[in-house]
């Protein structure tokens, strides 16, 4: 990446010579050309190093990006078919009170004539009872059915 932008390395390395100057002590500022040259190079070397460094980093990234991807990919299937659940059992739910809602109504009506049939009862027990009295005050002869 670096070795591919020469212009911007030596403008780097300009930049890092003249602050590496004003921070050093004047008696480090006299070099020899060797010392000069060498410098820049164990620089742009170290900067090497550390570009194969990060992507060495990015690499790995991706890959946990990679992974990361997969298992997002899982929860969203699990995801969808926990949805679809859900809805089965709602739809279950809704099904279910509307049979409770059909009993509930066969329920009153079957209390309604369960009421009719007990008034019914009641009507007859009080017509038995009247013809019981009926029967009581005939003669004895006349009817077989009287009781003693």
């Amino acid at each position: 990446m670096l070795s591919s932008q020469p212009e911007k390395v030596s403008e780097l390395l300009e930049k890092m010579s003249k602050l590496t100057e004003k921070v050093r002590p004047p008696q480090e500022k006299v070099r020899t050309p060797q010392e000069k040259v060498r410098t820049p190079q164990e620089k742009v070397s170290k900067l090497r190093e550390k570009v194969s460094q990060l992507r060495e980093k990015v690499s790995q990234l991706r890959e946990k990006v990679s992974q990361l991807r997969e298992k997002v990919s899982k929860l969203r299937e699990k995801v969808s078919k926990l949805r679809e659940k859900v809805s089965q059992l709602r739809e279950k739910v809704s099904q279910l009170r509307e049979k409770v809602s059909q009993l509930r109504e066969k329920v009153s009506q079957l209390r309604e004539k369960v009421s009719q049939l007990r008034e019914k009862v009641s009507q007859f027990q009080e017509k038995l009872s009247k013809v019981r009295e009926k029967v009581n005050e005939l003669p004895e002869k006349v009817c077989v059915l009287r009781k003693k």
